[in-house]
This record gives C-alpha cells, structure tokens and sequence, in this order.
C-alpha cells in the first residue's frame, strides 16, 4: 500500500534490513513548487467507547508480544476511561 501511494507521487522507496540491526525503509518525494494548503483545525468528533475491531499484535519476542496482549486485553476489560 505504501509502495502504491509513494509511486503514485513520483516518489522511491527503499528498504535496507541487516539481521540483529532491524529494518529501516527510506522514502523519497520529489519537491514541489505548489504552495501550502492550510488545513483547517481539527474538530474533535465523538468516537463509541467500543467497537469491533481486532487487532494483530505482531512481535518477534515472545515476551512483548504475550506483554502488548495482556495490557490490549486488560484495556478491553476495563473500558476506556478517556
């Protein structure tokens, strides 16, 4: 999806990965000449307390990614509290 939108923009992207030292990926646009659009200010939009959402923890540690499911699960548990 990033790749799409990137190109779609005349950009590049790269990615470098190295084992032990993570992954990092560049992401290049070109200049452009056009002014700036001011962008009018956010107005805060009630959101529901809950939805249906899923969410995928992904983790190569087992322990943080058992750690982010708990504290995910604690968070549903409790309600959010704002």
């Amino acid at each position: 999806m990033v790749f799409g939108i990137v190109k779609s923009h005349r950009g590049h992207i790269s990615c470098e990965s190295a084992p032990g030292l993570g992954t990092s990926f560049n992401i290049y646009l070109p200049v452009t000449q056009r002014q700036r659009v001011e962008v009018p200010e956010e107005v805060e939009v009630e959101r529901p307390l809950r939805g249906s959402e899923t969410i995928l923890v992904v983790e190569d540690e087992e322990n943080l990614r058992d750690l982010a499911s708990q504290l995910l699960k604690k968070v549903r548990l409790q309600g959010h509290r704002g």
